[in-house]
Formats: C-alpha cells, structure tokens, sequence
C-alpha cells in the first residue's frame, strides 16, 4: 500500500479544521523541550508501519519542484535525549540513494489551545504542541549527484488522558495540512550547491501557489508540473481507476522503490 492510496480513501471526508494559529506560544510557557527528554519519539519523527507499508513522503526539490520521495527504514533514539539516528532512502526520478544522518530537537512549545476532544481524536488527532529541530542527513558518497539534506523539522505532538506524548497522526488527513514537516535544502557533494529541498506527510510546505490544484484532501499537482515526476500522481486523482492511464500509474507508484 503506498500514501496515495490512503488519501484516496479519505477522499472528501470532512473539511479542514486546523489553524495554525493555535501554535501560537502562550507568553509564559517558553521552551519546553525538557518535558519530552524521557519520550522516545522515533515512532512520531516517522511511524514505522507495518511490513506491507512505510511512510513515504512526498517532496520538492528545486525551484521547478521537481518530486522527491523519502523514506526512513529505521529512526533510534539515542543516549543523547534530543538526537535520533535516522537512516533511509531518497528517489529523485530513476535514482535512488541511501543516506544517514540525525535530527537533534531544540525547542518545544504548547498550544495556546487544544483544537479536539477526546472523543475526535481518533479520527481527526490531537494537538498539543509543537517540537521543532534541526535534521542533517547525509547520502552515499560513492554516486554522482549526490550530497546532504539539512533544515528544520517541526512535529505536531498531542497528548494522552495519563499525560503521555502521543502521536497527534489522525486517521482523516483532512485534519491538518502536516503532522510532521522537512523544510530545508539539499547541498551538493560536487559543487556546494543548494537547493531547496522539503517533504512533509501530507502537504509540501514550500510550493508554490499554483503547485496544488485540489481543494480538498488531495495532493493533485498542476499539469505544468507533470514533467517534474507529478503525472502518475495528477492521473491517480484525475482519472478513473477503470481506465489504463490509471492503471499504469497505479502500478508504478506501487512499486516498493526503497527495496
């Protein structure tokens, strides 16, 4: 199973209900990344599934926003409380590059307000936070074209009825446009260029307006972006799923690519 399949099926559920101006930092919490020091967060940095499926995110690198793909085959917290090893793959078009590397949190901040109960919370998530860090993964040096991927990450965090820091993930992605965000560029081993370079499980934050065509839960890229790695995507959500073009693009982006 792979994310465009999951964004089918909720096609249209429920219209978005997150703000970000719930994050707004209440002026006398400052920072409060000591309250997670004992939560392993692996498992929100980047849910690890099950073996028929793995969080792949969706991405852009460059100013044409050519589509990247990433996913992460292990995320470990380490003796550090604020740094976890990370190692996974990129795709770029045909290429497919392994890299490593750690995402060290810095800051934590509660919302101002809680935006859903209990009872919505399975469905829709819960927030009550953020955590925001600094992520620097490097890939092989042993390819062309390859380098380093660094920026900031944010992770939307919620919490249980016990206390603990649970995963504000909901099972309707209608609920917000991103529960944990990649923002920052991609430098080139060869030449020390940067590109911007962001992914996020559900929407790209660094696209342009006109990058997105929907008006709902999907991600459906415009046509002027097909060129860039966007058309199997733009088929799946303009198409029907009896007619060849969709079946085509089905099997490709089914494809266990990381493998």
């Amino acid at each position: 199973m792979i994310k465009v399949t999951i964004l089918i099926l909720f096609c249209g559920i429920m219209p978005r209900v997150f703000s970000q101006d719930i994050l707004v930092e209440p002026a006398n919490t400052g920072n409060i990344i000591t309250l997670i020091k004992d939560y392993d967060l692996s498992d929100l940095l980047h849910p690890k599934g099950t073996d028929d499926y793995l969080t792949s995110y969706y991405g852009v690198i460059g100013d044409k926003c050519r589509r990247i793909q990433v996913i992460y085959s292990s995320v470990q917290k380490t003796d550090n409380p604020y740094v976890y090893f990370v190692e996974g793959k990129s795709k770029v078009g045909v290429n497919v590059f392994p890299f490593v590397g750690e995402i060290v949190l810095t800051t934590a901040v509660k919302t101002a307000d809680e935006i859903l109960d209990d009872d919505d919370a399975e469905q829709m998530g819960k927030v009550n936070g953020l955590v925001k860090g600094n992520y620097f993964f490097r890939e092989t040096t042993k390819e062309k074209s390859t380098g380093i991927f660094k920026g900031e990450v944010e992770l939307l965090w919620g919490m249980d009825q016990k206390g603990n820091i649970v995963s504000s993930r909901a099972t309707n992605y209608v609920a917000r446009p991103f529960t944990v965000n990649y923002l920052g560029v991609w430098e080139s081993y060869n030449n020390g260029n940067q590109l911007t370079c962001c992914w996020s499980d559900y929407r790209i934050p660094c696209v342009p307006d006109d990058f997105d065509l929907s008006d709902g839960p999907d991600i459906i890229p415009n046509e002027k972006y097909s060129g860039m790695g966007w058309e199997n995507v733009r088929i799946l959500f303009t198409r029907t799923s009896d007619t060849p073009e969709w079946k085509k693009a089905y099997e490709a982006e089914s494809i266990r690519w990381w493998e």
